[in-house]
């Protein structure tokens, strides 16, 4: 089971990419404003934010998925579409970054109670 483990984790790496390449650096240059404009905007740490892009897409715009989401945040466009996000037009970057924080914020303020998030803050 070891051998199985080592080999699938740590000799074959071609699922790993380094987010700190040169490549991958300039990318996040490139977007790092939308991350910072929209999580001043919404409460949330931009590197937070980013580093969901980043999960979800690898901060890139032109990714799909199967199911149909779509670019850095990887929305379906009737996610970004409904009226609790209400961000049009997602294929391009600076309206999907928005939906993606809007969302976000929505499920929070949905889904964590005061209590909650006033917890978290105060004993994090």
């Amino acid at each position: 089971m070891g051998n199985i483990m080592i080999k699938r984790y740590f000799e074959e790496t071609k699922w790993i990419s380094n987010p700190t390449s040169e490549q991958e650096l300039k990318r996040f240059a490139s977007m790092v404003e939308l991350f910072q404009r929209n999580a001043k905007e919404y409460g949330f740490d931009y590197l937070a934010l980013t580093a969901q892009g980043y999960q979800e897409s690898g901060l890139d715009q032109s990714k799909r998925s199967k199911a149909g989401a779509v670019g850095v945040m990887q929305l379906l466009p009737t996610t970004a579409g409904d009226k609790n996000v209400g961000v049009d037009n997602i294929e391009k970057l600076e309206n999907n970054i928005h939906a993606g924080a809007k969302y976000l914020d929505f499920l929070r303020d949905r889904y964590f109670s005061h209590k909650t998030q006033d917890l978290i803050h105060c004993c994090g």
